[in-house]
């Protein structure tokens, strides 16, 4: 070994000694970067527990690499990391339930704790112990991904059941659709035993079950007389035809009826089983006419009253097209032997079942709900509320709140708590306002009338009749799924494929140039500079002279995916 190699050792030696006296000296600058790193390697926690995405599932991932490779940062280090891995409305969600205090503040045992209770399966234990026993092999589905399908619904559900919670689970799924409010009483009895950590017997449960029976009967025992129908508006029209000719007439009030021979004539009705032909009203054959709901409904189709459009008589002439347009007053009835309608909407970040009531002029939610969401502060109510009997009854008060349906749109809407409603009931504000029923349904529609048949006997006569009538429909925007995601499954070992694009001739260039910018400008497409993925497109000339772009599936790009789970075009 000469001198110069000598020196040079020595050199490296020096270097590498200041290198570790400056990480002594400033331990800061090395927790920033070791907590950058950690931050690359960790994805952004986003909320979806339809698809299995809770917390508690992204703690399981990513847990121990901040807990072990992090174990040198502090404590405030690591909370600063977890919270700057949440999504956007993730964090927002948790700022807010956690507030006053401030999500930096807290510790990061306790963050850890809240989120996992915050960002849980909104499913109760029962609903999704019942899923797993409903799991079937789809098809074309292997062996391999049915049993990972059955393992993590099984983790899911804690599937752990002693004797007891299986005979409940079992009591509860044999229970009858007209006892859903037994079924009902018993999901809520489960779900506080699993939240107070107690196990429950079957004997128990039954014994409950009595009880909400005979407290049940007793309340229908001080009933002196029960409503068939509540109209929905404070004075209901009714139609009453005298011909076919006569034009509808609409009168001032609906009277229900309360009258015992209509009664004993609906016993004799069940008294003779099921109906031996199908219902005049709505064309079914499993109930009598007498107890259909639709024995009161106006015919969109013949304009008559007593049955709906699917169980019409009357013929239409199919030589001609009739354009005839009348005013339309719709109005909704509620029977009292009808289901609740129940949607599962977002209140304040949190998912609650409510019960639609077209009837209501406002949204009544318990007490319990009210709690539930934290208590809000309430502000006096500007309404007066009175039940469908016409007497009144009081309010807590009102409160603003954040409310979201399937469409995932953040609307503030208003409710207002009672004590004396036993149900969360949502009235008409709350489903226009998140369009729980379609506007063409809810609003009326004024079109002109047209005093004779005009029949359409050409091709242009007709498009252009179709294309006035539907413009929505011939319209050269781009449609949108909002309610649907799409998913591409990858063969195992997949590698991406990049196919060279196919030349154009020159004479179609203008066309194929053309037809690519109207696709960008409506958001069909968008320009990118780089992609491991590509696959070639076909230009094709259509009747009408334009040209249709499309990509070709049939190539090395199709092979990558799973064609049972992918359903990609075939040539």
């Amino acid at each position: 070994m000469d001198a110069k190699q000598l020196q040079t050792i020595l050199e490296t030696v020096l270097k590498q000694s200041e290198a570790r006296q400056l990480a002594l000296v400033n331990p800061t600058a090395n927790h920033a970067t070791l907590a950058s790193a950690l931050s690359a390697r960790i994805t952004t926690f986003l909320y979806d527990p339809e698809t299995g995405l809770t917390f508690e599932n992204w703690f399981k991932r990513f847990g121990t690499l901040i807990n072990e490779d992090g174990k040198d940062l502090s404590d405030s280090a690591k909370v600063r990391l977890l919270i700057g891995k949440l999504g956007e409305e993730e964090y927002t969600k948790y700022s807010n339930s956690v507030a006053p205090d401030i999500p930096d503040a807290i510790s990061f045992t306790d963050s850890v704790k809240n989120l996992k209770e915050l960002f849980a399966d909104s499913r109760s234990l029962f609903v999704r112990r019942f899923e797993c026993l409903k799991i079937k092999q789809q098809p074309n589905q292997d062996i391999d991904s049915l049993i990972g399908q059955i393992n993590v619904s099984c983790e899911t559900a804690e599937m752990s059941l002693t004797k007891e919670d299986l005979k409940c689970l079992i009591f509860v799924m044999a229970l009858r659709d007209e006892s859903h409010d037994i079924r009902q009483k018993c999901l809520q009895i489960l779900e506080d035993a699993r939240i107070k950590k107690k196990s429950i017997k079957l004997k128990d449960l039954g014994e409950e079950c009595r009880a909400y029976q005979l407290v049940k009967e007793s309340a229908q025992s001080l009933n002196t007389q029960r409503a068939d129908t509540f109209a929905i508006r404070a004075k209901p029209q009714h139609i009453k035809e005298k011909s076919m000719k006569s034009k509808p007439k609409w009168g001032n009030q609906v009277k229900p009826k309360y009258s015992a021979p209509a009664e004993m004539k609906q016993n004799q009705h069940y008294a003779k089983g099921k109906p031996n032909q199908a219902c005049a009203s709505c064309g079914l054959n499993n109930h009598w006419r007498n107890d259909c709901k639709f024995k009161d409904a106006i015919c969109h189709k013949c304009q008559k009253k007593g049955h709906i459009a699917k169980a019409c008589r009357s013929t239409i002439a199919t030589n001609s097209i009739s354009i005839v347009r009348k005013p339309i007053k719709t109005f909704f009835t509620i029977n009292n032997n009808s289901e609740w309608w129940n949607v599962m909407i977002n209140i304040n970040g949190t998912s609650h079942q409510m019960n639609v009531d077209t009837g209501a002029q406002a949204t009544l939610i318990t007490t319990k709900l009210w709690k539930k969401l934290g208590g809000p502060r309430l502000s006096t109510a500007d309404i007066d509320t009175l039940n469908c009997n016409g007497n009144p009854f009081a309010t807590k008060g009102k409160f603003n709140c954040q409310v979201s349906y399937v469409n995932g749109k953040v609307i503030e809407l208003t409710a207002y708590v009672s004590e004396a409603v036993q149900h969360d009931l949502m009235g008409l504000p709350w489903i226009k306002a998140l369009e729980i029923i379609p506007k063409e349904i809810i609003q009326p529609i004024h079109l002109q009338t047209v005093s004779a048949n005009l029949p359409i006997t050409d091709k242009n006569s007709l498009t252009k009749s179709l294309q006035s009538k539907f413009p929505n429909v011939f319209g050269t925007e781009l449609g949108h799924i909002k309610k649907v995601k799409a998913h591409l499954f990858l063969k195992q070992g997949a590698k991406p494929v990049f196919c060279k694009a196919r030349p154009v001739p020159y004479g179609a260039l203008n066309a194929v140039n053309a037809e690519l910018d109207r696709l960008v400008e409506i958001g069909a497409i968008k320009p990118i500079n780089f992609s491991h993925w590509a696959a070639p497109v076909l230009a094709v000339k259509k009747k009408n002279g334009k040209t249709r772009i499309c990509i070709d599936f049939f190539n090395r790009t199709k092979q990558c995916f799973r064609v049972e789970q992918t359903s990609t075009p075939s040539p």
